[in-house]
């Protein structure tokens, strides 16, 4: 079953009408579902300022969303890309010289 529709945006892809809705789930973010091009789920934080800022939203305060978008920041032990230099050496095939 579809989420509940919290208001109304104009697709950013061809412009038609679409439903805003937000995920039950998990962080709770905004998305919006456009008959022609499907759901759209930003995920970044200016995705979902862009949601907030462009939609009609329905219910008793129409100014912003029933409740408001909480992106996360990232967490401090949040793994980071490591150097080339910091990797396991490459160890040598059984078969001659070729690296695995």
């Amino acid at each position: 079953m579809a989420n509940e529709t919290i208001g109304h945006v104009n697709c950013a892809h061809c412009g038609q009408p679409a439903e805003v809705r937000r995920y039950k789930t998990g962080a709770r973010k905004l998305y919006y579902h456009c008959h022609d091009c499907g759901q759209i789920r930003p995920s970044l934080a200016s995705g979902q300022r862009w949601i907030e800022a462009h939609a009609t939203w329905i219910g008793a305060d129409a100014s912003e969303p029933a409740a408001p978008v909480v992106t996360p920041a990232p967490a401090a032990n949040e793994s980071q890309p490591v150097a080339k230099d910091e990797r396991k050496p490459k160890r040598r095939s059984f078969f001659g010289g070729v690296d695995l």
